[in-house]
């Protein structure tokens, strides 16, 4: 397991990557309908986060226990670490396709591909379209895919850990469509993604999802909607068994023949998501909230016992945030997560402690945040905030430094 010190070397690395690849200011990290240029030429950008908290003891998000998802201790936020950082580059070629591609890196993890998208656009009968292919987030609406992603609070919502064990990136293809009927612009995703990623696993079949949305002028602002589900068929899907130590890992274990040290669930698993925001025109106010799920029946097997498991898993949260002055703002955050689960079969109450279902608890989070912005290049966030996990409650106060630029350039002339 790295030290301290050579995850900060290993942050600082990845840091000075990223910042080498772009060539001149950049914005916060977007989908591919917003990094593709909407005319021929690019855009190059960068966002980072860096963050430092201090809390009374570990939060007891960092592992979610109870929650039946890959069994790692987590990651523990205290400390100075690198938040989030991506560097993002898109290309228009012509009007009608365009390519993205989006690196990233978080703690001590190494880079990632977050996004390696092809994108062909048109229009029919009045309603625009695009078809992708590739590497990306498959599409749940913007209060949902950016919590926890570069955002203006630091802490991935518990809804979020828990329903997709946080940001859900995939290899896939997806079907958008844009419209506008009377006075609502509307949207519609249809997408067929990896069954490989959470909550699938290596080997399952595709999984098909279904994105949402609506928006329109309501009470002075803008209110948009959106809803999102997505089905998989997980075999073999690996849980640590909870009393193994290690590291923080995005890997399922592997669900072999020996059962070595693992849980392994079958079945099915759906997910999904409901979301609103509201910004005003006239009031510098945004409200916003979501509700998540994850809904599983099927098989949980471990070398000392197999029982049929149920689990409804439910989480929410709500925030506003003020812009009192140009360049201030304040916002709050409340979440709540709990779920309901049931395993019935031979050694069940082995095969639960195994698991970690046994530490099972509803858990709650509440986020004060004041944050300042220079120009448009720097943010400084302070927060503070506790975790409530039964009779357990840990408070936290969070320094966060926020840096994003954005470069475009025209197409060369033919």
């Amino acid at each position: 397991m790295p030290t301290r010190s050579s995850s900060v070397r290993s942050q600082a690395r990845t840091l000075g990557l990223v910042l080498a690849i772009v060539v001149g200011p950049a914005g916060a990290h977007t989908d591919d309908k917003e990094a593709i240029p909407d005319e021929p030429g690019g855009r190059v950008g960068l966002a980072a986060a860096v963050r430092g908290l201090r809390a009374s003891d570990a939060l007891p998000s960092q592992g979610l226990s109870g929650y039946l998802l890959l069994g790692d201790p987590g990651v523990d936020h205290r400390g100075t670490e690198l938040e989030h950082g991506v560097a993002q580059l898109g290309y228009r070629f012509t009007r009608e396709f365009g390519v993205e591609l989006a690196v990233g890196a978080h703690g001590s993890d190494p880079a990632h591909i977050e996004a390696a998208w092809l994108q062909g656009r048109g229009t029919a009968d009045a309603v625009d379209w695009t078809l992708g292919a590739g590497r990306r987030t498959p599409s749940q609406g913007p209060v949902m895919t950016y919590a926890g992603h570069l955002d203006q609070f630091g802490l991935m919502p518990l809804a979020k850990q828990a329903v997709t064990n946080g940001d859900w990136i995939a290899n896939g293809s997806e079907l958008g469509l844009k419209g506008h009927a009377d006075a609502v612009d509307w949207t519609a995703d249809l997408g067929v993604w990896s069954g490989s990623t959470f909550p699938g696993s290596a080997g399952s079949p595709a999984a098909p999802g279904l994105h949402l949305g609506a928006g329109g002028d309501v009470a002075g602002g803008d209110l948009t909607a959106d809803g999102f589900v997505a089905l998989f068929r997980p075999s073999g899907r690996g849980s640590r068994i909870s009393s193994t130590t290690g590291g923080h890992t995005h890997t399922a274990p592997t669900c072999d023949a020996s059962l070595n040290q693992v849980v392994c669930f079958d079945g099915h698993s759906r997910i999904g998501g409901v979301s609103v925001q509201w910004q005003g025109r006239d009031w510098p106010l945004a409200l916003s909230g979501a509700v998540m799920w994850r809904q599983e029946d099927g098989s949980l097997e471990s070398r000392n016992g197999l029982g049929q498991y149920s689990s409804r898993i439910h989480g929410d949260w709500l925030q506003g945030i003020w812009r009192w002055a140009p360049q201030w703002k304040v916002g709050a955050r409340v979440e709540r997560l709990s779920a309901t689960q049931s395993l019935i079969g031979p050694g069940a109450l082995l095969l639960a402690s195994e698991a970690g279902l046994d530490g099972y608890s509803p858990q709650r989070r509440a986020t004060a945040m004041l944050g300042f912005n220079h120009d448009s290049w720097l943010g400084v966030h302070l927060e503070g905030g506790r975790e409530v996990a039964g009779q357990k409650t840990v408070r936290f106060v969070a320094l966060r430094l926020l840096l994003w630029w954005d470069h475009g350039f025209a197409a060369p002339e033919r």
